[in-house]
């Protein structure tokens, strides 16, 4: 190809360009407008509330109080029980660290 040859498929090309350029525009340089969205999905007020509900629900169970330990409460040989353990593993631990 000579220099006069690409020349010339240079400008068809720039030609088509233009042309499809002209083609998106409105023919004044400014972007032709594209079609409007589709509208919005809306939901009815009844639908609405049905998910309110079921949300009061679900957040209800997580925040359940905890149940009540009243009554389980240990006796006092149990609490001496454990105390007296307890002791002995300190002076166990103790006796440990003096060596």
């Amino acid at each position: 190809m000579n220099r006069q040859e690409i020349l010339i498929e240079l400008d068809t090309e720039i030609a088509r360009l233009r042309e499809a350029r002209h083609l998106l525009t409105d023919g004044k340089g400014k972007a032709a407008r594209s079609p409007k969205k589709a509208a919005k999905r809306t939901m009815s007020a009844k639908g609405r509330a049905n998910i309110a509900a079921a949300q009061k629900e679900r957040w209800a169970k997580v925040k359940k109080p905890a149940k009540s330990r009243a009554g389980h409460t240990l006796s006092p040989e149990a609490k001496a029980k454990i105390s007296a353990a307890q002791k002995k593993r300190w002076t166990l631990q103790k006796k440990a660290v003096k060596r």
